[in-house]
């Protein structure tokens, strides 16, 4: 049976975002007993924690579960943190959470392992890039050791939780009052270019409604938001213009002098 594993780990932590994302490839990395297990050491990019695992399935001929467990080093012999996966015997794409996140530094290596448990199998790879840091690792009746092969990389991306603050930016904006005496504006009237690193954001303000008592300059709070909920915020001076020509209507009065031979009227 051939078993082909893509592990995504999410991070979460201030700071760590998707520009930090390590994909790793694998090639020849053959697995022929349950009892043995099959992983990878990188160097996290940021400091964060381990939320997550998701992997994709094929080939399945019976359901069974899959052990991760994380390392602290390039051994596999320092566990820090495990999380469990049912495989139906469909396959497909499954996804688990740690427990407890597992936490990582910055610059540190770290090794995460895959035991098939109780599924006897082998790994279906396929050539790709070599790892950019770290060792493959196979453990063999307990005892760890590295691929022969450079390029026998067991394949994984490693993904973090995005909490990078999207970016803000705000422009002056001027808004003329309809005949109504009333206006109403836009986020995107006083954007000047808000962006997020990971995709758009989603943009609101807290004031967007003005009507005469407001001409002149008034400040507006623009608020981007990421798909992760992230936020930042601006201000924009909103100008509030009238520049409609007022309307004049005009009637005929008669109006009736004093004793002393004068009327005074109002407009």
């Amino acid at each position: 049976m051939l078993l082909l594993l893509i592990a995504t780990i999410e991070f979460t932590y201030a700071q760590c975002g998707p520009g930090q994302n390590i994909d790793q490839s694998f090639v020849n990395a053959g697995l022929a007993a349950s009892t043995t297990e099959q992983g990878n050491s990188f160097v996290a990019p940021c400091t964060g924690q381990i939320e997550s695992l998701t992997i994709r399935v094929f080939n399945v001929s019976a359901a069974g579960t899959a052990t991760v467990t994380i390392h602290a080093g390039d051994t596999g012999v320092n566990p820090i943190g495990t999380t469990t996966i049912n495989i139906p015997a469909a396959g497909g794409t499954i996804s688990t959470t740690f427990a407890t996140p597992v936490p990582v530094t910055s610059g540190s290596t770290y090794t995460y392992m895959v035991d098939p448990g109780s599924i006897t199998l082998g790994y279906s790879m396929g050539l790709g890039d070599p790892y950019p840091a770290g060792d493959s690792l196979r453990n063999l009746g307990g005892t760890f050791s590295a691929a022969t092969n450079p390029d026998a990389d067991f394949r994984f991306i490693i993904g973090f939780v995005d909490e990078v603050d999207p970016t803000a930016v705000c422009t002056d904006f001027t808004a003329q009052l309809d005949a109504t005496g009333n206006v109403t504006i836009t986020a995107a009237d006083v954007d000047g270019g808000s962006s997020d690193d990971s995709g758009s954001v989603t943009l609101s303000i807290d004031n967007d409604t003005f009507d005469c008592s407001n001409i002149g300059a008034n400040t507006v709070t623009l608020t981007a938001t990421d798909a992760a909920g992230n936020t930042d915020s601006c201000t924009a001076t909103v100008t509030v213009e009238d520049a409609i020509v007022p309307t004049a209507v005009c009637q005929d009065i008669t109006i009736q002098l004093d004793g002393t031979g004068n009327a005074t009227i109002t407009a």
